[in-house]
């Protein structure tokens, strides 16, 4: 959890990315972003977000190409990305 200050740059900016992400999400994409967080080791942190920008931007299917596709795209700091 997070708190983010009334009329801050970031105030409702995170629950409008959840209603971008819900609102493009297919069966196919769900399970396949369900696995590659399955599948991520226990000590490895990844940001939720990274999951959702290789899977539905970048058209990730699998474990190797998600690790491939996080070497090409570092989260430094905030992720802005919205689908």
């Amino acid at each position: 959890m997070i708190q983010i200050l009334k009329g801050s740059h970031f105030d409702g900016y995170f629950e409008n990315v959840a209603e971008r992400i819900n609102a493009v999400l297919t069966p196919e994409t769900r399970r396949t972003i369900l696995e590659l967080k399955y599948l991520t080791p226990d000590d490895e942190h990844i940001m939720g977000i990274e999951y959702y920008q290789a899977v539905i931007a970048d058209d990730v299917k699998t474990y190797p190409e998600f690790i491939q596709w996080r070497k090409e795209h570092p989260a430094n700091g905030i992720v802005s990305w919205c689908p």
